[in-house]
């Protein structure tokens, strides 16, 4: 393990552990969700067919709009244990910053998402609110932020020369990121602080327009899904280090009196149902956890993709739904802790 690496686990080691015990479901009112793909519906769709999310989106839900868990996201089903009004601000593809990784391109966390979630719910200066307003109660309100699985990926901060030039998907092409990667002697390279310090600077940003509840989720065990087996072992320092920074962060956000801000540990959850698939997994076929429902045997041509899915009836013995994304019952399971994280009996 590289040393910053092995600093970073020391350093988060020393604080205590963000696992909050009380209930604070009986105090909220709405909920908003940041992310990337993980948590999506149906925007990057909207993005891709022209007609761009706008103010007041309405969400589209299978048939019409399947999410990249192959049916559902899991904000739909934290709506349905939790019965919590809920808006889902998350984009296929996102990042924290675009400036720091900018992959795809799609609006991030910190900025197209927040201008969102600004432009829905935060009344404007004009009106004469200084600082800003918020149309919803922000002390009943709570933001919650998935995102890094982008950041630390493919063509960001896991750049081929960041690999060692291993091939970490076959038959896709290494590109050079538009921000380099971590490296020996690079200066300008954007850094794990810098992703850490991006996803606070979201909750602080939510703070300053009045929310005043978060929950920040973990990065994933990335190192055990199909895309990234192959670099294992940078994408296991990669998500620990990051997730580190992140649970010293939540720390001392926590400090602040008027707020509530709690660490979910995502990572530890996934690894629990991935080493007792039994007991999460209840489809027709075998508990899967290292295989995939959805399958693409051409990974540079989609027309293939579909060819040897998994049957519907089978879907929920999968803790994958393809080669990167968690399916519809890992989704459920999710949501369901989630709304346990909330009322004070999760683990996580």
């Amino acid at each position: 393990m590289r040393p910053e690496f092995v600093y970073l686990a020391a350093m988060a080691a020393l604080w205590p552990k963000v696992y909050g015990s009380a209930s604070w479901r009986k105090s909220l009112e709405h909920v908003v969700f940041f992310g990337d793909s993980f948590t999506d519906q149906s925007r990057a769709h909207s993005i891709g067919n022209g007609t761009y999310p706008g103010k007041y989106y309405k969400t589209i839900y299978p048939p019409d709009d399947p999410a990249a868990e192959g049916r559902v996201s899991w904000p739909r089903y934290f709506g349905f244990y939790s019965d919590l009004p809920y808006e889902n601000y998350a984009v296929g593809g996102a990042v924290c910053n675009n400036d720091l990784t900018p992959g795809f391109n799609v609006p991030a966390v910190s900025g197209g998402q927040l201008a969102w979630f600004v432009e829905d719910h935060v009344l404007s200066n004009g009106t004469g609110h200084i600082p800003p307003k918020l149309d919803i109660p922000g002390a009943n309100t709570l933001a919650i932020i998935w995102v890094g699985t982008n950041d630390l990926g493919l063509h960001s901060l896991l750049a081929p020369n960041a690999t060692e030039g291993r091939t970490y998907w076959p038959n896709i092409p290494p590109l050079t990121p538009a921000v380099p990667p971590i490296a020996a002697g690079n200066d300008n390279a954007t850094t794990m602080l810098d992703l850490a310090d991006c996803q606070l600077g979201s909750l602080q940003k939510l703070y300053d327009y009045g929310v005043r509840n978060f929950l920040l989720l973990s990065t994933i065990p990335l190192h055990l899904t199909k895309l990234y087996s192959a670099v294992d072992d940078p994408m296991f320092q990669y998500a620990n280090a990051l997730n580190a920074l992140l649970q010293v962060g939540v720390r001392s956000f926590s400090q602040k009196r008027d707020a509530r801000i709690e660490y979910f540990d995502t990572y530890r959850f996934f690894e629990e149902i991935y080493l007792n698939p039994d007991q999460y997994f209840n489809g027709t076929a075998p508990a899967n956890v290292t295989g995939h429902c959805h399958q693409c045997p051409n990974a540079t041509d989609w027309r293939y993709c579909g060819v040897g899915d998994c049957t519907l009836e089978e879907r929920d013995s999968y803790m994958w739904w393809d080669e990167l994304h968690p399916s519809e019952q890992t989704g459920r399971l999710l949501a369901r802790e989630i709304v346990n994280k909330l009322e004070g009996r999760s683990a996580y």
